[in-house]
């Protein structure tokens, strides 16, 4: 059974004996904690002087404290604390008096204030460099900067190196938020098949009817480029030569049915959101010509031009083996050649497009299909008037019909080879204090129990005020039934303007059901914090209304506190403010406590 030691202290403060109680766990000195802080302490003051309860601490755990000479000697505290570490109590006094504690050695503290020329003076700074596998260095320092802000950074991309110097804390939050961002990127394998499948038709029946007949006379020299009229008034059947007609008839018999498959299957490993390329076919030279107005000379200029198969495809890799791609398309080949007026050769291109984005999962296989063009010709020849005869017609004539149709089908599948999973392991939730101090402790789990106001004051004359006993810890009394509803205001009579005003609400008895409005002067005050003093097991809820924070009390409560409402001063406001308390019941009815703070 652990026993407790309990050490009474009376202390002089303002001309008031108060009386404080100090218990501390009567835990081995010797036993295996890693420091003095670790020791469990219980504490019960009220408006005592923070170097007073920092000596008694002092006194009774072995620790020394030593106080910064700009540390102000009137600085005032109310807390009680049960089965607390040393380390959580001085965290709460500290931090809510805007002071810090340094380790000077094992057993010597330093107390200063929480300033940056302080933390600047005091704060002990270590450097630590870290190696960067894959992460992207630059990257990296955009993020350290954006979320921890160290004192001191560089990167040397060079070597994929980011050196910091700092807090510990500083560097072990660094190291945790490197571990998410410095992961390989990952691949995917993308099996791609393109098919183009062509169909063609072409059907060739009749005779071969010759396009032009020429009539030459005969005895005329080759060489002579002019008749006489006198010969051709003496031509005869026996003088005329017929050129361009064949003395054999040629039948076209011709039917053609042709089917092409073109394949092409390129296997791409990709990284995330990287653009792959690929290009299957040729160049196609295009020759320019430009003229040089002074010299009149022509230079040509060579330029290629890519015909035939390019595609283009950028993956991105999702936690959930899925894989989005890009995917772009284009079958381009040549339909025909056209020479131009100077002697110049150029082509007209034919193409097919097509862009999409595909969601789909590892393994899995999609086929593109519809890229689709058809050609369709018919041609007939005729002997005049011989060929349009009704039943002879066809032995006269000769009709050709050529139809041909070409379709591109690309099959893709992405096979993941690294997953984007593995960064995963490093996202979890940690601590890392509040906004101006950056902290990887975490107290949620301690068996601490705080109640109490922690307050400040600079001024040089503070007010007195009457010292209330608060009794050592119980054992907590099973819940009874309440007879009425007695809940009070414990506020300061008066403030300095730049203080926070700590608004302690207080219930001796308070019934199931009952509802309590804090209303508070909005020309004077705005709301800063609500905190529920109560424990997590009592049911008790908080809404802010129009007129200020409404609590609503499911459980019966005796003799502890209720909440504590945290409210900042206007800027440049001085005078008197009103804080009203207003409880309701169905049974007991209303209650009213009135208080008014003077702000300077």
């Amino acid at each position: 059974m652990m026993m407790k030691k309990y050490y009474l202290c009376a202390t002089l403060f303002w001309g008031t004996v108060i009386y404080s109680s100090v218990a501390l766990a009567n835990e081995d000195l010797a036993s295996s904690q890693p420091s003095l802080l670790d020791k469990k302490i219980s504490l019960n003051f009220r408006e005592a002087n923070v170097r007073q309860v920092m000596d008694v601490v002092s006194q009774t755990a072995g620790i020394n404290f030593i106080f910064d000479s700009d540390v102000g000697k009137d600085l005032k505290t109310t807390i009680y604390a049960s089965n607390a570490k040393i380390s959580e109590t001085l965290d709460l006094i500290l931090k809510t008096n805007k002071l810090r504690y340094k380790v000077v050695n094992q057993n010597t503290y330093l107390i200063f204030n929480d300033t940056a020329d302080k933390t600047q003076q005091y704060e002990d700074l270590q450097i630590k460099t870290f190696v960067l596998k894959a992460g992207d260095p630059k990257k990296t320092q955009d993020v350290l900067k954006t979320i921890l802000n160290p004192k001191f950074i560089y990167i040397d991309d060079k070597n994929r190196l980011i050196t910091l110097r700092d807090r510990p804390e500083i560097l072990q939050a660094a190291e945790k938020l490197i571990q998410v961002y410095d992961q390989p990127d990952p691949e995917v394998v993308l099996e791609v098949k393109v098919f183009e499948v062509s169909n063609e038709i072409l059907n060739n029946l009749g005779i071969a009817i010759p396009s032009k007949v020429s009539l030459s006379p005969i005895g005329i020299s080759a060489q002579s480029s002019s008749v006489v009229l006198n010969d051709l008034l003496n031509l005869s059947k026996d003088r005329m030569t017929v050129g361009g007609v064949s003395p054999l008839v040629t039948l076209n018999l011709q039917d053609t049915n042709g089917r092409v498959n073109l394949l092409a299957r390129p296997s791409l490993r990709v990284k995330n959101l990287e653009k792959a390329k690929i290009v299957v076919g040729d160049k196609v030279p295009v020759i320019t010509s430009t003229m040089n107005q002074v010299s009149s000379s022509v230079t040509e200029s060579v330029s290629y031009l890519d015909v035939g198969l390019t595609l283009e495809v950028q993956p991105e890799i999702q936690v959930n083996d899925e894989v989005g791609i890009k995917v772009s398309l284009e079958v381009s080949n040549i339909v025909k050649e056209i020479r131009t007026n100077t002697g110049l050769l150029t082509y007209q291109i034919g193409t097919r497009n097509a862009n999409t984005v595909l969601q789909l999962k590892d393994g899995e296989t999609e086929v593109l299909a519809g890229l689709i063009r058809e050609q369709e010709r018919k041609s007939s020849t005729n002997i005049p008037f011989l060929g349009r005869l009704p039943v002879l017609g066809p032995l006269f004539s000769s009709r050709s019909k050529d139809k041909s149709r070409s379709e591109i089908l690309l099959s893709i599948t992405p096979k993941i080879i690294r997953r984007n999973t593995e960064r995963l392991n490093y996202t979890n939730a940690f601590d890392s204090g509040t906004q101006n101090y950056i902290s990887l402790n975490n107290n949620q789990n301690s068996l601490a129990q705080f109640k109490g106001e922690i307050s400040g004051s600079s001024s040089d004359n503070p007010p007195p005020s009457a010292y209330i006993p608060v009794p050592p810890p119980q054992p907590v009394a099973q819940p009874q039934s309440t007879s009425e509803n007695i809940i009070n205001l414990n506020v300061p009579e008066q403030i300095i303007s730049t203080d926070p005003l700590n608004v302690l609400v207080e219930a001796q008895s308070i019934a199931k059901g009952s509802k309590v409005l804090i209303k508070f002067d909005r020309h004077a005050f705005n709301l800063s914090d609500v905190r529920l003093m109560t424990k997590a097991s009592q049911s008790v809820t908080y809404n802010t209304t129009l007129e200020g924070i409404e609590i609503v009390v499911n459980d019966d409560l005796k003799q502890q506190s209720l909440a504590l409402l945290i409210l900042q001063p206007l800027p440049g406001y001085k005078g008197k403010g009103e804080i009203t308390l207003a409880s309701s019941h169905d049974q007991f009815g209303h209650r009213t406590d009135r208080k008014t703070v003077e702000v300077k």
